[in-house]
């Protein structure tokens, strides 16, 4: 009775369309939209090959982002990550888990270098805090000499997976934005403006399929996620 449940900005919106929810942690997910007596099965093959042929977009503001920033924040990843992370280009995502003592994977993601002494590291849904809280312990108790400074984002920022073979196509009826592969290639991102709101645009993909993440300020999340309907 005393967890907390958290809800993303576009919580009201699924509940206004029927949605039925999945736990990720604290937070409460979009799982599927039922239409009419539809039955789980039949919504979700529904669902599934409407994304297959066509494109879908997906609530996923519950990913965790955590700020990692200073002179040594790719030094600091390089150790807490299995893979390197301080020889990522600016505009880059690379792909990353994380181990714990015993050398099983305990969490992983997108990681992202904003400039030369920043990186946002995504989690898993229900890892964010984790993570976090495991970002502080090596920093503050082995390696407290690195110049870093952490924080963690979830909240403030908000994310629309666009997935599906036209997904590109949907996000360039925005005039704003030029997402040919030339422009922005796999594993890359941008930022932009779509009709004024400032977007972190994300060339990355766990469906197979032609797919983008934005990333919003929570506060334009719900707008975004209108125009995009």
């Amino acid at each position: 009775l005393f967890k907390p449940v958290k809800k993303t900005p576009i919580h009201k919106w699924n509940m206004a369309n029927n949605a039925i929810w999945e736990p990720v942690g604290d937070w409460r997910r979009a799982y599927a939209y039922p239409k009419g007596n539809e039955s789980l099965e039949e919504t979700l093959k529904r669902e599934v090959l409407s994304v297959r042929k066509n494109v879908g977009i997906l609530d996923s503001s519950t990913l965790g982002k955590i700020l990692v920033k200073g002179p040594d924040a790719g030094r600091f990843l390089d150790l807490v990550y299995t893979n390197m992370m301080s020889n990522l280009n600016i505009g880059k995502c690379k792909y990353g888990l994380m181990c714990n003592e015993a050398g099983f994977v305990f969490d992983d993601g997108v990681v992202a270098r904003l400039n030369e002494q920043t990186f946002l590291c995504h989690t898993t849904s229900g890892g964010a805090d984790r993570v976090y809280a495991w970002f502080e312990e090596w920093l503050q108790t082995e390696w407290h000499h690195f110049k870093v400074f952490i924080i963690n984002l979830t909240d403030q920022y908000s994310q629309i997976a666009v997935a599906g073979p036209k997904a590109r196509d949907l996000l360039q009826t925005f005039k704003s934005i030029d997402l040919s592969a030339s422009k922005l290639p796999f594993m890359h991102f941008i930022e932009s403006k779509i009709d004024g709101i400032w977007v972190r645009i994300y060339r990355i993909s766990f469906s197979g399929e032609l797919s983008y993440e934005l990333a919003v300020n929570s506060n334009d999340a719900n707008t975004l996620w209108n125009k995009l309907l």
